[in-house]
């Protein structure tokens, strides 16, 4: 489900952590059908990917719209093959390492990594 925050927008410094730069929040666990996750991206454009969690709400993958909608998209039975299937298919089937960092991690940190 997605939450849509609308923080103050905040003063950027040297010190801003990453936790302050949050504005959308998508998350689904891994049993949730790609055709679910595909349908809420094209009815909310303001969401630029998703974050899947598994059944202990643990981080096992991120996808951005972008992925996900070419994936499905340009690839021959792309729709055939995923649409059904749990989006953690195509979490492992996509394969690319993402960097979980701490909300309260400084952006100057976070860049450097």
């Amino acid at each position: 489900m997605a939450t849509l925050t609308n923080p103050p927008t905040p003063t950027l410094s040297i010190n801003t952590k990453l936790r302050d730069l949050a504005l959308v929040d998508f998350q689904v666990s891994e049993s949730t059908p790609c055709e679910n996750v595909v349908r809420r991206l094209e009815d909310d454009p303001s969401l630029s990917g998703v974050i899947v969690l598994d059944e202990r709400s643990r981080v096992q993958g991120m996808l951005t719209r972008r992925a996900i909608l070419e994936w499905m998209l340009s690839k021959p039975y792309g729709l055939d093959v995923f649409l059904k299937r749990p989006i953690s298919s195509m979490v492992e089937f996509h394969g690319r390492g993402f960097l979980l960092l701490p909300g309260d991690c400084d952006v100057i940190a976070a860049a450097s990594q």
